[in-house]
Parts: structure tokens; sequence; C-alpha cells
């Protein structure tokens, strides 16, 4: 077996003194979890642990990714069940065992060393996928729930990976039960971190060291003191961590209280180099937004010259150039389900090819993957589709265009709140832009809010009820070479035809403009909000511009607005919506089809069909 690097994010320390050709980067993601990121104030209509079901995605699942360079440009490798963490001696699997006993249910993490090289490999495990391609013979600590606990409590323990490195996890801890004898039900709540090569708790403080422990135990207090209207004085014991934070591994504190809720902070605090080895970021957060205004985490390869931005719904990846980010992405992975990041470990040099060779022997290809790889290459190029921003001021308040950079600089004109603009670079806190007229000046970044660009794709669906599988077309179609009517035709399919169709994703061309007859008050739930109760009370004022990208069926909808991307519940059309519940109607109708993957196994053809009918679709 190839040995990997003792610690792979050595690569970032080492980048500038090593002239690497290739680079390879392992990305772990979570789906779903019990534990609640985003819970910042213990208050009465908080989370509890009694209803972790009820706020949360469910029980989470971990995907590993295996992304590489060729020529400069950053491919997808491989893709794996479980977490694949590279190790010493190889790369150790791991992923939690959810197990039931009764009323009762706990969650394991469990964790395989890589196998013995001189070991017959075990044929049943060879060809299995996640928890089920396990060792269970060389787990790092075999575990089940006590039975003593299954026959008498009722209850759960949830564990939740937050954070995975070479050393050390981030584990969200979620307790509470009932046992015989005990009375009123008890729970527990924290952040805890364990060693991957024992799986056994270590105090955070002993990662952080006393002074930074000092400042956390500082900040923390600081942040009770701030939270009013929220019963501090009850709140239990500090407990710390690392998860992501916009770009970056951060650390953060969690608290829970007597009434089974919690709350977690973050705390500006450096991340010790025993848990991360490099946490850097080029160009900065601010910079990423102003150009990507739905990231939400990015990562930097050691060389500084490649960006893996993700969204709610993609992966993109741009080169940077002297801290510009290429406008174009070169790959763009479509995800078919929200994830979060929770481990990323790159590579350099020789060691690429190695851990290609050595991942792609761990484990079958999954049966249902995760991403789905956009061809930047199909269709009309993204370069040549104008990137667009709405003027973000006050009302009755005009936006200066500046002939250079500063305001020092003279005035080249005045343009109106919600007037579009034509993007062409992003230098800084500025933008230089393009006016009707041609003329081309520069605002500041603070002022536009950026569109999403053109056409918007997204794995989806938009009928009612897709069940992907065999079909039998009700009406002819046309099969083309990819999801775009500009793409080659490959066969005209007849009414009554039997195909496979295999996936689908939705392509909007055309924005659908809504706008704000009146001063209103929605609720609307952001996209990148991890839980439902996580709604944001938005204040529309009369002539204000919503964008419709998406439906999501039974009337939410993806939509844009001041630069961010809620799901709203449509209140615009009329013959779904009381005329005194109205607060927009529609400016311009959105563009959208529905583009399916299908094979035609007969003929040994694949392609895609728009807006398709067929028996198992309504």
């Amino acid at each position: 077996m190839t040995k990997p690097i003792l610690s792979t994010l050595t690569a970032l320390f080492i980048a500038n003194s090593v002239n690497a050709q290739e680079y390879g980067l392992l990305l772990g993601f979570r789906h779903g979890g019990h534990y609640d990121t985003t819970v910042q104030v213990v208050e009465e209509e908080g989370p509890r642990l009694e209803g972790a079901d009820d706020f949360t995605q469910g029980t989470a699942s971990y995907r590993t990714l295996w992304l590489r360079t060729q020529e400069g440009k950053l491919q997808l490798g491989s893709e794996k069940t479980s977490l694949l963490v590279s190790r010493e001696d190889g790369f150790w699997r791991m992923d939690v065992k959810h197990s039931a006993y009764n009323e009762f249910a706990e969650d394991f993490i469990w964790i395989n060393p890589p196998p013995d090289p001189d070991a017959p490999v075990n044929p049943f495990l060879a060809t299995k996928e996640g928890i089920e391609a396990f060792e269970t013979a060389t787990l790092v600590k075999e575990q089940a729930i006590d039975a003593k606990h299954g026959e008498s409590c009722i209850g759960h323990s949830y564990r939740d990976l937050l954070f995975v490195e070479n050393n050390y996890v981030t584990v969200g801890f979620l307790n509470i039960e009932t046992c015989q004898g005990m009375g009123e039900a008890t729970s527990q709540s924290a952040l805890q971190t364990l060693s991957i090569e024992e799986l056994e708790t270590v105090g955070f403080s002993e990662l952080l060291g006393p002074d930074a422990m000092s400042q956390l135990e500082k900040v923390a207090n600081n942040y009770k003191e701030s939270r009013q209207g929220s019963d501090s004085q009850n709140w239990g014991e500090l407990s710390g961590g690392v998860m992501r934070g916009q770009g970056q591994w951060v650390i953060k504190g969690h608290f829970p209280d007597n009434k089974g809720q919690y709350a977690n902070f973050t705390a500006d605090l450096p991340v010790p180099e025993k848990l991360v080895k490099s946490n850097q970021l080029t160009p900065d957060w601010e910079t990423i937004k102003a150009q990507i205004p739905d990231a939400v985490d990015a990562l930097s390869s050691p060389d500084q010259n490649l960006l893996v931005v993700l969204t709610p719904d993609s992966l993109l990846s741009f080169t940077v150039e002297n801290g510009k980010i290429h406008s174009k992405p070169i790959l763009h992975l479509t995800m078919k389900r929200p994830v979060t990041l929770v481990m990323a470990q790159w590579t350099e040099g020789q060691f690429v090819d190695n851990w290609s060779e050595e991942i792609d022997s761990l484990g079958p290809k999954p049966r249902q993957s995760w991403f789905v790889e956009a061809k930047t290459s199909d269709g009309p190029s993204k370069d040549n589709i104008p990137l667009l921003g709405i003027v973000a001021t006050d009302p009755d308040v005009v936006l200066n265009v500046r002939e250079g950079i500063g305001e020092h600089t003279p005035l080249l004109a005045k343009v109106d709140k919600d007037s579009k603009l034509r993007i062409l670079d992003c230098l800084g806190q500025w933008y230089k832009i393009q006016l009707e007229d041609g003329k081309m000046g520069y605002v500041q970044t603070s002022y536009i809010k950026l569109l999403p660009r053109l056409p918007y794709v997204k794995a989806g669906c938009l009928a009612e009820n897709c069940a992907y599988g065999k079909w039998k077309l009700k009406v002819p179609a046309t099969l083309y070479e990819s999801p775009t009517f500009e793409s080659a035709t490959l066969a005209q399919l007849e009414a009554q035809q039997t195909l496979q169709a295999i996936e689908g994703q939705v392509n909007t061309t055309q924005y659908g403009e809504i706008v704000v007859i009146k001063n209103t008050q929605i609720q609307a739930l952001p996209i990148e909000a991890a839980v439902v109760e996580n709604k944001e009370l938005l204040q529309l004022s009369q002539s204000d511009l919503l964008l419709d990208l998406e439906p999501k069926g039974q009337g939410l909808h993806v939509m844009w607005y001041k630069g961010r991307l809620y799901y709203l519940d449509e209140a615009w059309d009329p013959q779904t919506t009381s005329q005194a519940d109205l607060w927009g109607k529609v400016a311009t109708e959105r563009k959208t089809d529905w583009w399916v993957k299908v094979e035609l196994p007969d003929q040994n053809l694949q392609g895609w069909i728009a807006n398709p009918s067929a028996e198992n679709v309504r």
C-alpha cells in the first residue's frame, strides 16, 4: 500500500518551496444531522433536545469526494460512501453507526484503520457501501447500546461529525433519556473532541492551551451577558470544538441549559495547528461573497491559485490570478442534496496519483451519487452571458458612478435604485460596470446586489411526483445531446416508446420578475438555513424587485431578494392567492425547462429530453 504523507495539510506550509504540478483535494460532507450548528441563543421557543427530529434534517449520512487537478483544472476524481481520512499509514474509514434497542436509539462513531496489505481482501465487504463496508474485527473501538440501558431507558443519544482532521474529530452530542427509577427525563448536550487513534475524548483545554482556553472562557462569559432575555444563569458547562465558518475552520463554544436546550457561538480565536495545519483563504470571504453572493463556504489551494466554492446546491471551482477570481468556473458540480463540509485535506505532487489509485481501490462507486457534473462547455458560455447587479440604495437615493476607483475620481453618471448594471470586473471594494449607453465606470460593491447567472441550473424536478426509472412516453419527444435546445439532436422519440430515465435538472433561462405592490412583512426561509425555525421576517417595500428562479412545488419558489436566496410561498398569483393577501405582481414571466437524462438500452443511446410527459410523471 502506498503511504500518504503524515498530515496532508502540511502541504499548505511547504507549497511555496515545492513547485508541485498537481493538487488533490479530499472533501468530506455531511447530509442531515441532529445537532443544529446555527442555534445562537437559548430561549423559550428555541430547539429542545426532545424535539430534535422536528427541527433538523434527521439522521446524518456522510460522503467523501476526491478532486484532483489535471493541466491546471480541478476535476472530479472519485466519490465514496463514508469519510476517508488520510493518515500516515493510509486511509482510515469513518462513519456513524445508528443503533436501536427497544425504545432507545444511539449513534456510535465507527473507525476502521486501513487493512493489512498482506491480508486477503474480504470479497463480501468489497461490494458494500457505508457502514456495511466496515470490517468490524478491526474497529478502533467496538460499541453497542448497553443492554441495561436499552431495556430500562427510552430516548436517544445522537452524535454528528462536525469536523474531521488527521488526528481529531469534533462531535455534536445530544442526549435525552428517561430511565426506570429516574422520574423526569434528563438531558445533555456538548461539543466533544475525540482522538481518531483511540476514539477517546480529549479535553478541549488541552488542545487550546491555557491562554487560549482562558480567552475562550472570557468570550463565553461575554456571550452569556449579551443574551438579553435568556436565563443564562441556568446554562450548563461550557464545551468547545471546531466547525466551518465563512471559508475557515473556527472555534465554537457550546452551552447547554437545564431545560434541554442549547446554544453555540463563534469565538474569534486562532485554531491550533495541532487541529488545522493551515486556515488560509484567498481572496478573503468578503471578496468571494461580492462575486459569488450565494457562497456558503470556500477553500483555497496551497498555492492559492485555485478556489473551491460551495453554494446551497453547487460545488464550483475557479482559477485565481493575483487575488482575482476568474469569472467562469472550471468545475461545476450540482449537489442532489444539501450538504455541510466537515473535512478538507489537500495533497500535492506525486501523492496525487498515489491517492487517486488508493481511493479508487476503496470500495465501489456509490449506487446513488450526491453530485452531478454540469458540463460548462455545453450551451452558451457563461462568459458570454453578462453578470448583472441591481442597485440597492435607499429609496430616492441615486448611486454615483465614478470614472475610476475611489470617491476622489470624477463623477461619470448617477443611477437610480433597482437599476440593472452589467458587472465587468470586481476590484476590491469596487465593481467595474457598463452603463446602457456603453460607458464604463466604477461603483462601490456595497451598493450592488449581484443576480445569479443565467442559465440557473439545479438538479431537481418540476413535476409534483417524479419517479426516475422505466418510462413510457405519452407524446413524442426530441432527444438532445446536452440539456440545452442549442445542442445537437440525436433522435426523435415516439409516443409509447419505452426508455430509462436517469436524472433530471431544472434550467431557468429567464428570471421571473416580481414587483412588490404594497408594503408588507412576510416570513421567508433563507436557502442556507439549516432548520425551518430559522425563518426571517422580510420587510418588503412597494416597488421592490424579487426574482423567481425555480418552482419547488405546492406554491413554493426559490426567490432572489436583495442579494440572498429564499424559499417563498407565491403571493403574486391571483389564481392561488386572495386579493387581500397579494403583495406582488408579475412584471416578467419566468422561463424554465425540466431536462431529463434518459437512456435507450436497445439502441445503446443516451441523451436529454425537455419537459417530458410520461406515465410515471404527473
